[in-house]
């Protein structure tokens, strides 16, 4: 992974719960479920960046519970700039990556401005700018932030099948 951006949204604990399957629960931080979305640029390693495959794939991660308890994350569809990526997500993976328009251009200012194109449509357009000090009704710290960061170990998302959900365990340090 080369870079990674992540947006947080607060939002109402009942208005998350309603998107939510029923096995899955909202993960309340400070009163508020919290929506981020996230973008990475992918390359292959150990090809250069230059030289080898590369792809920004992107989604929206909402902070869960799971049946158990554990913090988890919901993500109910990934996205990817990639033909490769979409082709061959769709040959046998439970949850295929969808085929979007992702535009990332940083600007001299250090701010980063962030657009994903799904069949014409926006669906994200974002404007970040570098801050120097953490101002969120949700995390106390940028430390805090990480901690529940790294909570999100297990995602759940849709499959292909009907009614079951896909699980992928993230490997963390």
């Amino acid at each position: 992974m080369r870079e990674r951006f992540i947006v947080n949204m607060r939002v109402p604990p009942n208005a998350l719960e309603a998107q939510l399957p029923g096995s899955l629960e909202p993960q309340v931080v400070n009163g508020w479920g919290i929506v981020s979305f996230c973008l990475r640029r992918l390359t292959i390693a150990p090809l250069p960046a230059v030289a080898g495959p590369r792809s920004m794939s992107c989604a929206i991660r909402a902070a869960v519970l799971d049946a158990a308890g554990t913090p988890s994350v919901f993500v109910p569809a990934r996205q990817t700039s990639s033909k490769l990526g979409a082709w061959f997500t769709r040959r046998g993976f439970s949850a295929p990556h969808e085929l979007v328009d992702i535009d990332v251009a940083s600007h001299q200012d250090g701010g980063t401005e962030l657009a994903v194109t799904d069949h014409g449509i926006t669906a994200i357009d974002a404007w970040l700018r570098p801050r120097t000090s953490l101002k969120s009704e949700a995390f106390g710290s940028i430390d805090d932030f990480a901690v529940f960061l790294a909570m999100g170990e297990r995602s759940y998302g849709r499959s292909r099948h009907d009614g079951k959900l896909t699980v992928l365990d993230l490997q963390t340090s």
